[in-house]
C-alpha cells in the first residue's frame, strides 16, 4: 500500500473485520455503499440472525449477563428467578443484545444483595399483562401471528431445517430466512421439557 501522499510503498499484513446491521449488497443497488470496498468485505460473509430468532440464546445471554455486570458494579445477585426468566423469554425484542444487555444491567443495579432476581427488578413493560390474541390489533398484526405458527410448526416438523420447511410451504429457503428475521418466534407452546428447535 502507499499512503496518501506518499511516495514509498509499504507492505502490510492485515484482516479486515467489518459489522453492518443494513444489507450492503441492497445498499450497493441504492448507490449508497461503494461497490469495490463491499467486493474487498465481501469474501466470508458470517449472518446473525436477530435475538427475536435465536430465542434459545436468551437465558445464557442473560444469566452471563447477571455474572459479567456483578463484577461490574460490584452487585452479588445470584441469577434470575423462574418467572423473571420467563418474562425474558415471552418480551418481544426488537433484536438487539444490547437491550437485553440494558434490561439485565437495570435489574443488578436495584438488585439487594445475595438476590435472585424478581420480575419486579425487570421492566415494568416487561411485567405488564400480555394482550389477548387479536384484541385491538390490525389485520397485519394478526395475519403475522398466524405466519409465525405455520413457520414455526413447519420447521418443528423438519427438524429445525429450514431448506425442508421452505420446501413444505413452497417457498425459497432464502425467503423464508428472512420472513424469520422480520417476523421473529412463535410463542411457546405449553408443555413440560419442551424446548423449541433453534432453526439451522
Amino acid at each position: 500500500m502507499r499512503p496518501v501522499g506518499g511516495v514509498t510503498t509499504r507492505r502490510v499484513d492485515v484482516r479486515v473485520i467489518a459489522a453492518s446491521n443494513r444489507r450492503l449488497r441492497d445498499e450497493v443497488a441504492a448507490g449508497r455503499f461503494r461497490e469495490d470496498p463491499y467486493y474487498r468485505l465481501n469474501t466470508f460473509e458470517v449472518r446473525v440472525p436477530p435475538l427475536r430468532a435465536r430465542a434459545d440464546d436468551v437465558l445464557p445471554l442473560a444469566r452471563a449477563f447477571v455474572d459479567a455486570l456483578n463484577q461490574q458494579h460490584g452487585k452479588s445477585a445470584r441469577g434470575l428467578t423462574p418467572d423473571a426468566e420467563a418474562l425474558l423469554l415471552a418480551w418481544r425484542r426488537p433484536g438487539k443484545v444490547r437491550e437485553l444487555r440494558n434490561v439485565v444491567e437495570r435489574a443488578v443495579l436495584l438488585s439487594a444483595p445475595m438476590e435472585v432476581l424478581p420480575p419486579a427488578r425487570l421492566p415494568v413493560e416487561l411485567r405488564a399483562p400480555q394482550r389477548q390474541a387479536g384484541e385491538g390489533r390490525s389485520l397485519r398484526s394478526r395475519l403475522a401471528d398466524a405466519e409465525r405458527v405455520l413457520v414455526a410448526e413447519a420447521l418443528e416438523r423438519n427438524g429445525g431445517v429450514v431448506r425442508r420447511a421452505a420446501a413444505e410451504l413452497e417457498m425459497d429457503s432464502v425467503t423464508l430466512a428472512r420472513r424469520l428475521e422480520l417476523l421473529g418466534p412463535a410463542p411457546a407452546k405449553p408443555g413440560p421439557g419442551r424446548r423449541r428447535r433453534r432453526p439451522s
